[in-house]
């Protein structure tokens, strides 16, 4: 399991197709500026309304689903809007908080032709800081042996990742895992613990 690809170009991907996932043709503007084709003339001003006090998962799609329903931009398939929503957390269970005032804010300018008047941008930097900083992940648990061997793993997009290394020759040996299935093996020449920063961060990764 490696990440690719451009990490920006990745965050508003993600935005967009979560969101295309619940609402079918909702648009993301690039700006706050006039309306994009098929749009109405000059763009209009969307409606603000109260953000969200929801922390869950569900409760962020809830409150999505609820805001595009109102607008008439929900695919009409029963469950199909949460559905796309939860998908997208479960991949990134690290940056809950993140992603869910990401959706809050998009939706909450919605206009009736199905367009996000506000691009989020602050929004949008923060959770893209989050997935850049722990790659979506939950927090790292750790556990060091008496015989200088170590232990970490994490939740990661669904997934759980860990790496056990021990001593080996005149270095340490790591093996790495995502759920029961082993990505590789590894040698360290210091025994540095951690799914991220052991040599089992490139095997999960990439360099």
């Amino acid at each position: 399991m490696k990440t690719t690809g451009s990490l920006g170009t990745m965050m508003i991907a993600l935005a967009l197709a979560a969101l295309a996932g619940c609402g079918g043709n909702v648009i993301v503007e690039a700006s706050g500026g006039s309306g994009g084709a098929g749009g109405t003339g000059g763009g209009g001003t969307a409606t603000t309304s109260p953000t969200t006090t929801q922390t869950t998962p569900a409760g962020y799609c809830d409150y999505a689903c609820e805001k595009l329903t109102e607008v008439g931009c929900t695919d009409p398939t029963p469950g199909s809007c949460e559905n796309g929503c939860l998908d997208a957390f479960n991949e990134y269970p690290g940056c809950t908080a993140e992603l869910g005032e990401l959706y809050t804010c998009l939706v909450d300018s919605i206009t009736p032709a199905c367009e996000a008047a506000d691009p989020c941008s602050e929004e949008l930097n923060a959770f893209s800081d989050c997935v850049g900083v722990n790659n979506g992940c939950g927090v790292e648990e750790c556990a060091v042996g008496d015989d200088d061997s170590c232990y970490c793993g994490t939740s990661c997009e669904g997934s759980y990742l860990t790496a056990d290394c021990g001593p080996k020759g005149a270095g340490y040996e790591c093996w790495c895992w995502a759920n029961d299935e082993l990505i590789g093996t590894c040698v360290d020449t210091t025994l540095t613990c951690g799914v991220f920063d052991s040599c089992c961060g490139a095997a999960f990764f990439g360099d």
